[in-house]
């Protein structure tokens, strides 16, 4: 790490701030831009006295080990909840994420933390909720997603063989960068599969805070803003919960991020000023020492490619552009007739890293890669539009190509299969919200689950809250856009993550059904970049203004209720949690007699064999027996509606047959109550709100050709065979017993 001297100097975001002599630390963005000869902005907020107080040097010390508790709170209450105390298990989860939030995120709102102390402290509080879900799934992965994932590591640990199918989720096998990681990590480490997927997705996590933090204190300029960024981030609804678990985007955001932090911060240098560039005399550029700090956001230091010392311009006209008419983060290069810049191809050693990373990315993750590159194209064509540095368009449109490249090779080579699995998706979100704007649906209830307890109302004052607070922050930033723009280092990239966190009101749009909220809910993930870096600004800003104590106090203690709302948002207190079986809850659902049934199934039925199961008990079979699960996705129809109706008929007959069903895996608790998640085992199986029964699931007993050849209690295995195809099963009958 470098050290720069800071004398007294007006410095803010908006060079409004006083800052006081003292040492700060280069980290992250500082030291990449740096290391490539590359103008930097190295603005921080900086400690009012030159050394910490007792209080904050104890609260320093006191991060990580309080960040420890939080994390033992939280599995102590996933073993309470085991052990049957649900209520328990919900209390204690919520004390250990606030502890995290309140020790962590507190050092991050305040102001006299140095910018190394503020990255710790950022890693602090994305990996400390990260093993809050590690701890709950120490026995092994059991979330949906994570079960459809593990289907096809297992496949790949075991053949060797790339691009096995997956029946429940095809697109997973045609993007296994996860799984690939995963069983190198095994194979590297001898771990099981579990703690290497684990160790992936803590990887994955801690790439994603470091890429964040440094994407934001580049473009802003300063650490606290970029500490500010993180505990936005993790307020997202999808941070705490889905992007933790084994899944593909969850390596892939961090992937993208690390790409668009490589983006902004890694540059080659600029060609020394030509002649017919210069600056007016009126304001001729003083020469500087190169480790001498701005006086405010808005000068920079650029350093010539062909010497060791470097040049200090003033850019701080109204308009944004260096006298000359120079655009402020513009160096002066040739340009084409057009007015374009005469791109440079940049060294083949800077690139190597972030076109590895697009191509992990390409390999990783459909939609996020897509983004991605979407993101890069943008910021590529206006660096080539509106810069005159040719050095700054030749990254851009070098970094950009390749990575367009692999996303479409990669796209088109799974094309089919992609378009399949995605279009159903879009179709219901976009159909169930036209209805509702037709009037022929009805809008989604707020603060309700499907066939479980309401919201409390604590939690639904944090929802209420967190989203006013992002709604109140947005028009403050509207104001303060045309300042920022010329600010930050990289104006272009600032304005497509300024346009991305504009749109967080699509998230509270899409609560009015439940795909458009479970698509919208998905796509905060990357509407909080944007949001990271604008309220990492106004937060930076505003406490630039008030830096006492009790301003931090404050306002930690005032932003813990919307950051609690944004995980609550993201999923109920019983997905966090643990306890007794769930109707179609996903983990919840996933208990010993799920396993050992699906572990009888593995060894048992015959190699070839197809089974038609409800939802959860589909994913777990698939990942735990290794068999074959139909579904919509693998070339069958809906098997939901083998579940309702008191008798067996030629409907069912014909589902049978058009499915190739071997054996029907019947869990007697669906007759329970209604599905947690809204369906039993696929959308369209029925009208919404229809319970399953006990004389429907019954049936299967009574029909002639129906043969029960597996029974541990809740779960029976029936070979149906001789319903459809007049073949008996060859399978031997087995009645199991569980130990309860």
């Amino acid at each position: 790490m470098a050290t720069d001297a800071m004398a007294t100097a007006p410095t803010s975001l908006d060079g409004a701030v006083t800052v006081q002599s003292t040492t700060t630390t280069t980290t992250g963005a500082s030291v990449m831009a740096a290391s490539a000869g590359e103008p930097t902005v190295a603005v921080e907020l900086t400690p009012a006295r030159p050394r910490f107080s007792r209080f904050e040097r104890f609260h320093k010390a006191l991060v990580l080990p309080v960040v420890g508790l939080g994390v033992l709170l939280n599995g102590l209450g996933i073993a309470a909840g085991r052990d049957g105390s649900e209520s328990r298990s919900i209390e204690l989860v919520w004390l250990g994420i606030a502890l995290i939030y309140l020790v962590a995120g507190g050092r991050l709102f305040n102001p006299r933390c140095d910018a190394r102390d503020r990255l710790r402290d950022a890693l602090a509080l994305g990996v400390g909720l990260t093993l809050c879900r590690t701890v709950a799934e120490i026995r092994g992965f059991d979330q949906f997603d994570e079960l459809l994932h593990i289907r096809t590591a297992t496949d790949l640990m075991r053949s060797g063989v790339l691009f096995s199918h997956n029946p429940l989720l095809p697109a997973s096998a045609r993007y296994p960068g996860l799984e690939l990681l995963t069983d190198a990590v095994a194979q590297l480490t001898g771990l099981s599969l579990t703690l290497s997927g684990a160790v992936v997705i803590l990887f994955a996590r801690m790439l994603t805070i470091w890429a964040l933090f440094v994407l934001v204190e580049r473009l802003s300029g300063s650490a606290y803003a970029a500490g500010v960024g993180v505990v936005v981030y993790c307020a997202s609804p999808q941070y705490y919960l889905f992007n933790s678990q084994f899944s593909y985007q969850s390596l892939a955001i961090g992937l993208m991020f690390a790409v668009l932090a490589l983006a902004v911060a890694t540059r080659t240098p600029s060609p020394p000023p030509a002649p017919t560039r210069t600056a007016a005399p009126t304001k001729a550029a003083a020469p500087t020492k190169a480790a001498a700090p701005p006086e405010s956001l808005a000068q920079e230091t650029w350093t010539d490619a062909t010497t060791t010392d470097a040049t200090t311009v003033d850019e701080s006209t109204a308009d944004g552009t260096a006298p000359g008419g120079i655009p402020a983060d513009e160096g002066p290069g040739d340009v084409t007739s057009a007015g374009r810049p005469k791109s440079v191809r940049p060294p083949t050693a800077v690139l190597v890293a972030p076109v590895l990373g697009l191509a992990a990315l390409a390999t990783s993750h459909h939609l996020t890669s897509w983004l991605a590159v979407g993101i890069l194209a943008l910021w590529a064509l206006s660096v080539r539009r509106f810069s005159h540095d040719p050095a700054r368009a030749g990254w851009a449109t070098w970094l950009f190509l390749p990575g367009l490249g692999a996303m479409v090779l990669w796209s088109v080579w799974s094309g089919p299969m992609i378009g399949e699995y995605l279009a159903p998706i879009f179709e219901d979100a976009f159909g169930q919200l036209a209805g509702v704007v037709g009037g022929s649906n009805s809008s989604r209830k707020l603060f309700s689950g499907n066939g479980g307890p309401v919201t409390p109302q604590w939690e639904r004052g944090a929802i209420i809250l967190w989203s006013l607070l992002w709604l109140g922050a947005i028009l403050p930033l509207l104001r303060w856009f045309p300042r920022w723009r010329h600010q930050a280092s990289d104006r272009y990239m600032f304005r497509i993550l300024f346009a991305l966190g504009l749109s967080y009101p699509c998230i509270l749009v899409g609560r009015v059904s439940p795909k458009t909220a479970e698509f919208t809910t998905r796509f905060s993930t990357f509407i909080f970049i944007g949001l990271a870096l604008v309220v990492g600004m106004l937060g930076a800003r505003f406490m630039s203004a008030h830096p006492a104590k009790r301003t931090t106090v404050v306002v930690t203690l005032a932003a813990m209720l919307p950051f609690l709302g944004g995980i609550v948002l993201g999923s109920p207190d019983w997905q966090r949690s643990t306890g007794p079986y769930l109707v179609s809850a996903d983990a919840r659902s996933v208990d010993r007699f799920a396993l050992q049934a699906a572990r009888w199934a593995r060894g048992n039925l015959p190699a070839g064999s197809v089974l038609a199961c409800d939802r959860v008990n589909g994913a777990v079979f698939a990942a735990r027996g290794g068999v074959w699960v139909t579904s919509g996705l693998s070339g069958g129809t809906n098997v939901g509606p083998l579940y309702f109706g008191p008798h067996f008929g030629r409907y069912e007959q014909s589902i049978l047959a058009r499915n190739k069903v071997d054996y029907l895996v019947v869990d007697q608790r669906l007759a329970k109550s209604l599905p947690r998640i809204g369906v039993y085992v696929a959308p369209g199986e029925a009208e919404p709100g229809t319970r399953i029964t006990h004389e429907a699931l019954a049936k299967y007993d009574r029909v002639p050709g129906s043969v029960r050849v597996y029974d541990n209690g809740p779960i029976r295995i029936y070979s149906v065979v001789g319903l459809w195809r007049g073949k008996p099963s060859i399978a031997t009958p087995t009645t199991a017993t569980v130990q309860r």
